[in-house]
């Protein structure tokens, strides 16, 4: 399974994300999934819990309360540093 595929059915199992409502963008050697101003992530191989983004850092994240969690120690809703870049090249 890719990661694209992997990452809508994590999203659809843990959170009941649907697919019309994520966007899903290439990051460097995976991809990231936008939900709003949310950003999340699978691990590289798939194992382990989904990620997400608090401003910060990554946050692994399980279940709602976990997802609750991650972000009530947020710090602003800026982008990952995969989806950055660097400038015109």
């Amino acid at each position: 399974m890719d990661a694209a595929k992997r990452l809508k059915t994590a999203l659809k199992k843990h959170f009941g994300v649907k697919g019309d409502h994520l966007v899903i963008v290439p990051a460097g050697e995976g991809v990231i999934a936008r939900v709003g101003q949310l950003h999340f992530r699978c691990p590289p191989l798939g194992d382990g819990p989904l990620e997400v983004w608090n401003g910060q850092h990554w946050r692994d994240v399980r279940n709602l309360r976990e997802l609750g969690f991650a972000l009530s120690e947020t710090a602003g809703l800026s982008e990952p540093p995969e989806l950055r870049t660097s400038g015109p090249s």
